[in-house]
């Protein structure tokens, strides 16, 4: 997806942690701000396929929200994400 959706930053990403948009923690004025902003990128791309992930990294790569972004890491232990792929056994009736 960021190859397809932001080429100009792939080079620059390549090595770099990857930042995950499905866990984001702040206030409700920011999250809603920086949510808009993903949105409203990722709408712009006109793409087949629009990744808010893809986006969200672009966007700290380009240096236009990371004055207000703080990256966690796992030593931190400020939050645990448990992904299941589904649709699995577990989530049948």
């Amino acid at each position: 997806m960021l190859q397809s959706q932001f080429p100009i930053v792939v080079a620059s990403l390549a090595g770099a942690d990857v930042l995950c948009s499905g866990v984001i923690g702040r206030r409700r004025g920011s999250l809603r701000d920086l949510a808009m902003l993903v949105y409203l990128t990722a709408r712009e791309l006109n793409a087949e396929h629009v990744s808010d992930q893809a986006t969200l990294n672009a966007l700290s790569h380009l240096d236009l929200i990371t004055d207000r972004l703080a990256v966690s890491r796992l030593s931190d232990a400020w939050v645990c994400h448990l992904r299941v792929a589904g649709p699995t056994a577990a989530f049948q009736s």
